[in-house]
């Protein structure tokens, strides 16, 4: 696994913050955001390529859901969006909104 400066930095102020002793966060999963089509982060590489180093772009910290999210490559954190999105065929035409469902 390889992390950016920003992603590295974020790790350091959890440990720094949360330290065994209190152990406040030592119960939360990790979860990796990255593509839904390959374990790599890589939307190009289907099912279990193999040779592969997941880049952590990020990493974020949700308390209420209690859940350490390390973000790979380009995800973006909104889940269940499909290729095409219903907000790509929305318009105004003559100051009216079209393509809302």
């Amino acid at each position: 696994m390889e992390y950016s400066k920003t992603a590295k930095k974020k790790l350091e102020a959890l440990r720094a913050t949360f330290t065994d002793e209190d152990g406040a966060i030592a119960h939360y999963p990790v979860c990796i955001a990255k593509t839904q089509f390959s374990f790599s982060a890589d939307s190009t590489r289907y099912g279990s390529p193999e040779g592969f180093t997941i880049r952590i772009r990020d990493v974020i910290l949700n308390c209420g859901s209690e859940m350490i999210v390390a973000i790979a490559g380009d995800m973006l954190r909104m889940p269940g969006l499909p290729k095409s999105p219903q907000a790509e065929r929305i318009t105004i035409v003559e100051g009216e909104i079209e393509g809302l469902s």
